[in-house]
Parts: structure tokens; C-alpha cells; sequence
């Protein structure tokens, strides 16, 4: 007997039950819905191009794109999935896939499936997706938290200290850094760079440099490091803690400034440049110390136990719904940023 819905109906109802779910206003990405819903990534993809066609989603491109729902969960009937995915048809057919079955020449499970598929359709045409959003709250949790147990179990496998994921993240930031200071040297020699280059990278600064991975040092590996002896108003855990504010200075200076900037403009580029050549030069500095004398302090005095409770808290940081769940989305968009630079410089040469 062949089963009502195809597959992508049901691979469709479940991911738009997902974007409900989302309780931030950004788009989604495929391989987070594909991930989070073991869902194969290319069927997603086209189950998700024709919820877009019909409505149902909205995509967004680029590289904070991803999907949305395209109206009200409370406007969104099952109905509408089940026509946009199987068509308008697929309750017409027999059951049990009798060919010419209908009441004129039923089969034996006809009278049964007419009486049945009357319940169904009164469901499809009534039950909204906040309907069943609301219905399915409990079975929600218990997949969000089975997944938040996969994550967790996931960063325990890989093995890695706490100091060893603050070091990655610095190459990053490190990275931002080399991308920024390139933007601010050719602004300078009166080349046009659109301030869109320098809000994306102040985008990366708060949320991932500051946000996500100051955060995992302020909440949870200072505070470790005071429990076993070190002093939070003299040393190095002050000096970090000073230089963390003399930085976020710096961008609400650099914010201030681009404010003051049209949005192609090149006016008052000094009031940017100077705070972020400050901040670049406080930065790596910064970085240079936490890598070679603060995290080598941590490895050397904080007990196992410490350690092993820094990866969860971490771990739990990296959770849906916190800024560091942005994380992949950041370093995504600083490696098109850095694409952008090598292309550009590329093309300088060329023409020379």
C-alpha cells in the first residue's frame, strides 16, 4: 500500500514547522535545517524551491541569506503544503492503487478510504502550521535537546582544550584584521571602497571578536581562572579585561563614523580610519599576550574538571539562539571578504 504523502511532503512539513520555530528574525540556512532535521542536503534544496514558488518560504541570497517563512504560521494550512509538494490530485487516487477505482467501481478498501479521507482533508484545510506548532511543543524539546546533547558530545570527541578553540578563534579575528587594514590602505590612496566592506567587518568584530569569543572569556574562563587564584583587579586577567573596553571604544568610534559616511561615500574617512588603525594595533597585541602568557597560565593551573566544564559551557554558547550560533555565518562571510581582496588584487595586476 503506498503511503498517502510522498517524502518531500513530509521533509517539506517538517522544515516549515522548523522556521517556525526559529526564534530569530534571520534567515536560515539549508545545511542548518538539513542538519538539524537529518534531512539529505541537495532533496532539501529542491523540496525548499518549491515551497518558494508557491509562497510558502521566502529565500534570501547572499551571504546572510537563507529561508524564512513567507507569511503568518497561522496562514499556512497543511492544505497548502500538501497541494505545493504532491499536487492538487493525490487524495484522488485509490489506496491501495487500484487503477479507475471510484464509487462506481470500488475496491474493498474504498468505502473505508472515502470515509477516512473525508477526517483528512477537514484536517489538511483546517490545521494551521501554528496549529501544529503548538500541538507538537513537547516533541520539539525533546529533539532540540537530543540535539544539543549530539553537539555537546560532538566538541567532546574533537578533543580539544578550551585555550585550543580561543586560539582558533583568534586566527580568525586575525584575519579580519589583515582584511580590515587592506580596505583602510587603499581608502587612503583615494581608491572607493563602499562602507558596506567596513560594516560587515564591524559586523564580525561585535558579534564573533567580541560578542561570541570575549564572551566565552569574560563568562566563563576569567571567572574559572579566579576560583583557582588569579586576581581579577591586578594581573593579567585586569589587563585583558581593560583592553577588551579600550577595543569596544574603538568600534563605537568606527560605528560613529560610518554613521557620519554616506553609504558610498568617502567623507571624514580619517574619523574611521585612525579608531580602527587603533584597534587593529590593540588587537594583535592583545591576541599576542592571551596566546603566549594568559592561555598558557589557564593550561598550566586550572584542574581538568575546570577544563572539561569550559567545553560545555562553551559548547552550550554555541547552542541555537545565542550570538556565537552565528558563528559558521561570520567566518563564512569573512572568507568572502577575503575572496574579494585576492580578486581585486587580481585585477589591479592584470591591468598594470
Amino acid at each position: 500500500m503506498p503511503a498517502i504523502f510522498s517524502k518531500s511532503c513530509e521533509y517539506a512539513i517538517q522544515s516549515v514547522l522548523y522556521l517556525t520555530r526559529q526564534k530569530s528574525n534571520s534567515p536560515v540556512h539549508l545545511r542548518d535545517i538539513s542538519s538539524s532535521l537529518n534531512i539529505p542536503h541537495h532533496f532539501l534544496s529542491k523540496v525548499m524551491q518549491t515551497l518558494g514558488r508557491d509562497g510558502i518560504i521566502h529565500s534570501q541570497k547572499g551571504l546572510s541569506g537563507g529561508f524564512e517563512l513567507g507569511r503568518k504560521p497561522s496562514h499556512i494550512y497543511l492544505m497548502d503544503i500538501v497541494h505545493a509538494i504532491d499536487g492538487k490530485g493525490i487524495l484522488d487516487e485509490c489506496v491501495a492503487g487500484f487503477p479507475n477505482c471510484g464509487d462506481e467501481h470500488p475496491c474493498a478498501l474504498h468505502p473505508m478510504w472515502k470515509e477516512a479521507k473525508h477526517v483528512l482533508l477537514e484536517m489538511l484545510k483546517t490545521k494551521t502550521i501554528e496549529d501544529l506548532n503548538k500541538e507538537m511543543s513537547d516533541k520539539w524539546n525533546f529533539m532540540e535537546l537530543i540535539s544539543e546533547e549530539k553537539n555537546l558530545a560532538q566538541q567532546t570527541r574533537n578533543m580539544k582544550t578550551p585555550t585550543e578553540i580561543l586560539k582558533e578563534e583568534h586566527r580568525a579575528i586575525e584575519r579580519m584584521l589583515n582584511v580590515l587594514e587592506i580596505f583602510i590602505r587603499r581608502s587612503e590612496r583615494g581608491e572607493h571602497i563602499s562602507t558596506q566592506y567596513f560594516n560587515n567587518a564591524l559586523k564580525f568584530i561585535q558579534l564573533f571578536a567580541d560578542s561570541c569569543h570575549h564572551g566565552k572569556e569574560e563568562k566563563f574562563l576569567f571567572p574559572a581562572m579566579e576560583r583557582n587564584g588569579f586576581s581579577r583587579e591586578m594581573g593579567p586577567l585586569a589587563v585583558m579585561l581593560y583592553e577588551h573596553e579600550e577595543g569596544r571604544s574603538y568600534v563605537r568610534e568606527m560605528l560613529d563614523a560610518l554613521g557620519k559616511m554616506g553609504n558610498n561615500g568617502t567623507a571624514n574617512f580619517a574619523q574611521f580610519s585612525i579608531p580602527a588603525k587603533n584597534f587593529i594595533a590593540l588587537l594583535r597585541n592583545h591576541i599576542t599576550k592571551e596566546d603566549n602568557i594568559l592561555f598558557v597560565m589557564a593550561e598550566n593551573n586550572l584542574p581538568e574538571k575546570e577544563k572539561d566544564k569550559l567545553l560545555l559551557e562553551f559548547g552550550n554558547l554555541e547552542l541555537a539562539g545565542t550570538v556565537c550560533h552565528q558563528k559558521t555565518e561570520l567566518l563564512t562571510m569573512l572568507k568572502q571578504m577575503e575572496y574579494e581582496v585576492t580578486q581585486q588584487f587580481s585585477s589591479e595586476k592584470a591591468a598594470v
